[in-house]
C-alpha cells in the first residue's frame, strides 16, 4: 500500500493529522485505506500519543471522519472496517 495526496484512490492510504484545537499540537494520526471502490469500502486506523490517550480524542476524530465519509464527502463510502488490537491502554 502507498500514501496518496488525494482521498479515495484505490489501494492507497490517506493520512490525516490529529491536532489539539487550542494550539494545533500534533497528537496523533488517522489513516484511511481505500481498498475496494466497487463496494465503497474503507479501512480506518489511528494512533494517539500516550500522553493524550483516554481523553476522547480518538472518539472525536473517528466520529468526524465517519461523518465526512458517509455524509459530507464525495467518496460515497458504504462500508467501514475497523480492526481493534490492544496495543495500548486507553480507548473505550
Amino acid at each position: 500500500n502507498r500514501l496518496s495526496p488525494e482521498i479515495n484512490i484505490k489501494g492507497t492510504w490517506f493520512q490525516l493529522a490529529v491536532t489539539l484545537k487550542e494550539n494545533n499540537d500534533l497528537i496523533g494520526d488517522i489513516g484511511l485505506h481505500f481498498f475496494d471502490q466497487e463496494n465503497k469500502r474503507v479501512e480506518l486506523g489511528y494512533t494517539i500519543s500516550k500522553k493524550h490517550q483516554g481523553k476522547g480524542f480518538a472518539k472525536e476524530s473517528v466520529s468526524e471522519i465517519i461523518d465526512f465519509l458517509f455524509n459530507k464527502g464525495t467518496c460515497g463510502t458504504a462500508q467501514f472496517f475497523v480492526f481493534l488490537r490492544k496495543l495500548h491502554g486507553a480507548s473505550p
